[in-house]
């Protein structure tokens, strides 16, 4: 599963920095272009997780407040549980 994603990835950041070959089948064509629409998909994916983990994080030091600490244990969750997926 998780080798899976880690393949998906590396095609397609390879589909977006490497430039299309003019003698390419339309089938190849289509699915090169399909892999460099995913890319921005990927990277907002990539933010939004390192986003909510720091905010987690930053939440579970918070030494006074225990409800707080319980999103913070949540948000953690949410992000592994959607990586792990």
């Amino acid at each position: 599963m998780f080798g899976h994603q880690i393949k998906f990835i590396t095609e397609v950041i390879r589909a977006k920095f490497n430039p299309l070959d003019a003698g390419s089948s339309s089938r190849s064509l289509d699915a090169k272009l399909a892999l460099t629409n995913k890319f921005a998909q990927m990277i907002m994916q990539i933010i939004v997780s390192l986003v909510l983990l720091v905010i987690g994080i930053l939440l579970l030091f918070k030494k006074d407040t225990p409800e707080l600490q319980k999103y913070g244990y949540g948000l953690i969750g949410i992000v592994v549980g959607y990586w792990l997926r």
